[in-house]
């Protein structure tokens, strides 16, 4: 159990230096790397995995002025949805989706941030 709590210790630590080792990459290091510790009777802790790089996708429209495939954007929203959109407005608050039943509040939760007015 110790060799386990060791491993995730590395790895989670490994995890929270590789933002600062981005930024240092470019400044070669004098420092020597830290021998590892030997495990006894355990597996070899595992390579951390490479960081991936996402870009943010997330779109936002104004559910009172957007068009319908503007509205399509939105991960979720397809044609039936943009054209309830469409025609229950003007809104005057982003909850009306949920009010005028034109999204579920389980959808809304996961949307809302992708709307303003």
């Amino acid at each position: 159990m110790n060799a386990v709590k060791f491993a995730l210790t590395v790895l989670f630590t490994a995890s929270l230096a590789l933002p600062a080792m981005a930024q240092t990459a470019a400044a070669p290091s004098t420092a020597k790397p830290a021998a590892a510790a030997p495990a006894t009777g355990a597996a070899p802790a595992a390579k951390p995995a490479a960081p991936r790089i996402v870009k943010s996708t997330t779109v936002v429209v104004s559910i009172n002025t957007a068009t319908a495939e503007q509205l399509q954007q939105v991960k979720g929203i397809g044609k039936s949805h943009a054209n309830a959109i469409i025609k229950g407005r003007p809104f005057k608050a982003v909850d009306e989706l949920v009010s005028k039943k034109i999204l579920s509040q389980t959808e809304f939760d996961k949307l809302k941030a992708q709307f303003s007015l």
